[in-house]
């Protein structure tokens, strides 16, 4: 049975090659308590597929996301209308982070680094349960 394939450089690889990471994964520090403006959520699929299924759902809803060419690192801004106030619009920034756990786990870290809490927590619900992602994290 051949678990081979080829690249397009025309080089083979096995299975296990293949689901390599191919971006630096800075290790996952556990400091026992998350910060509010943090969500955590450990998985074991590959970080290149769990990047790729963020951007692609983040361009879905037309958010432009800026992605880290050599970390798992993925900042995007949010602006919604705000409903407590007329003429008025929330805005929000999420960084969202892949690191290492262990030889087979990852964290997907979600930090909100500006906007409303309750906005904050809502996207990445919102996120989590979104069609491409709740494989991934659940």
């Amino acid at each position: 049975m051949y678990l081979g394939a080829r690249r397009s450089g025309g080089e083979e690889e096995n299975d296990t090659d293949l689901l390599k990471p191919k971006k630096e994964l800075e290790q996952f520090h556990d400091y026992g308590m998350q910060m509010s403006h943090q969500v955590n959520i450990v998985t074991s699929f590959n970080p290149d597929i769990i990047e790729e299924e963020l951007v692609n759902y983040l361009k879905g809803m037309q958010i432009e996301a800026k992605v880290s060419a050599s970390k798992y690192k993925i900042k995007f801004d949010y602006s919604a209308p705000d409903t407590n106030f007329k003429d008025r619009n929330y805005e929000l920034q999420i960084c969202v982070r892949i690191l290492k756990v262990d030889e087979e786990k990852v964290c997907v870290e979600f930090n909100k680094t500006k906007g409303p809490q309750d906005k904050y927590r809502q996207i990445v619900d919102d996120l989590k349960k979104s069609k491409s992602l709740t494989s991934i994290v659940a």
